[in-house]
């Protein structure tokens, strides 16, 4: 592939590991947004749940350890995204039920 002149060539796709996080946070802000800005109980204790999840990363990565390449995948695949996907259905169903 060729480069147009004056322009950088982006030889990456991927997804740097900032990148990944703000996915992450986005995804965890759907269910407030979803819900017109309202925060219940159990919502503000997923919000502190990613929050502790989210400073034990930083200080893994602050310190390099060897453990958190695992951490992240674990975080992201088994903590993170199931968890926003759970919220959201819950919320949908309520939603649902208010509705009919």
């Amino acid at each position: 592939m060729k480069s147009l002149p004056g322009r950088a060539q982006n030889t990456s796709m991927r997804l740097t590991p900032s990148s990944r996080q703000m996915i992450v946070v986005a995804l965890a802000c759907l269910p407030i947004c979803f819900t017109g800005g309202l925060i219940n109980r159990w919502e503000g204790a997923m919000l502190l749940a990613y929050h502790l999840a989210y400073t034990l990363y930083l200080i893994l990565a602050a310190t390099y350890h060897d453990a958190l390449p695992a951490f992240s995948a674990t975080l992201l695949y088994y903590f993170a995204l199931p968890l926003t996907a759970l919220t959201l259905a819950v919320l949908v169903m309520q939603e649902r039920r208010r509705r009919s």
